[in-house]
């Protein structure tokens, strides 16, 4: 083994694993920032997730609201629908009793069921049952 040589080769050798260390710091360097950048888009994305989940969760709380609301209200509209029809109801028996109960009516109406007669007219004598204070507004009788 030639030791000169070998000891004239060291500058070069370590010259080249100079050059080489820098080349792996500068590659590390490089992995590190790359790490960083991939966790700060990473923590973003859970960030957003979770807000994500979160407005999914409230939201989902508010629609929970709705359609308890929507619910109480169909419940309330179909006792109200319920009420209006037992109304109904009675209202159409009402009215059925009534017609059934119905007379024809008078021709002319009520008025003319004993039409008066034109002519003379006769004073009734009172009977003793009937005051003659009571008897002027029975006083008057069609003559015959």
């Amino acid at each position: 083994m030639d030791w000169g040589r070998l000891f004239n080769s060291i500058p070069s050798i370590v010259s080249s694993l100079m050059e080489q260390f820098v080349t792996h710091r500068i590659r590390l360097e490089e992995c590190h920032g790359q790490m960083r950048e991939a966790e700060i888009i990473w923590r973003h994305q859970v960030t957003l997730a979770e807000k994500k989940a979160q407005d999914s969760s409230l939201r989902a709380q508010e629609l929970e609201r709705e359609i308890s609301e929507l619910r109480r209200e169909n419940s309330e509209l179909r006792r109200e629908v319920a009420h209006l029809k037992q109304r109904l109801d009675a209202i159409c028996r009402r009215r059925q009793a009534e017609e059934y109960m119905r007379q024809e009516p008078t021709p002319g109406g009520p008025h003319r069921l004993h039409p008066p007669l034109r002519g003379k007219e006769l004073t009734v004598k009172c009977g003793s049952s009937i005051s003659a204070a009571g008897a002027s507004q029975w006083a008057t009788c069609p003559r015959g």
